[in-house]
């Protein structure tokens, strides 16, 4: 809430109204100061070496600068050799593309990400070169859930719920 451009003060009459307690704006400053310490420890924290998947995704919300404007949270999972799932990193900025995907990949990089062996990610334009120039050993696959959603957008609004429901089956089918 502070990120986005509420004052203190604001804050505090939103978690009293919320959870009944009330906070003075010191108070509240001092928990922003400890969060925001938090994260970035959280953000620069070391990761491991070799990983077997890395999820590329961008989200886009509604977020309040000086207007409301959509934009995008670019978020990397990671799955390690042991099948375990890691949210490695969240970046919010702008309008997704190829460049600042390379630069997150980067960071990754200098953060202890030496090995992937598969990039799973949406079709957006430069994307796999991008992965490519980061981690070139590693295999790429289009994210199925963006290749049904981006199928479905092709086909008939009348068909779409029968179409979604049959790749859902083959889905199943092969695992």
């Amino acid at each position: 809430m502070y990120q986005s451009g509420m004052s203190t003060r604001e804050i505090g009459k939103f978690i009293e109204r919320i959870l009944g307690n009330a906070y003075s704006p010191a108070t509240i400053s001092r928990i922003t100061d400890v969060v925001k310490e938090d994260i970035e420890k959280w953000h620069t924290r070391p990761l491991h070496k070799r990983y077997s998947v890395l999820y590329l995704d961008g989200l886009y919300v509604k977020l309040r600068r000086e207007t409301v404007e959509k934009e995008v949270i670019y978020v990397v999972l990671g799955v390690n050799e042991e099948g375990y799932r890691e949210i490695f990193d969240f970046f919010v900025g702008g309008q997704e593309s190829a460049y600042v995907w390379q630069e997150i990949l980067q960071n990754l990089y200098q953060r202890g990400v030496k090995e992937v062996l598969l990039g799973v990610f949406d079709g957006l334009p430069g994307l796999e070169e991008a992965f490519k120039a980061v981690y070139p050993k590693a295999d790429v696959q289009r994210c199925v859930v963006h290749k049904v959603r981006n199928t479905l957008n092709r086909v008939r609004k009348k068909d779409q719920f029968e179409v979604a429901e049959e790749s859902q089956a083959d889905l199943s089918r092969a695992e």
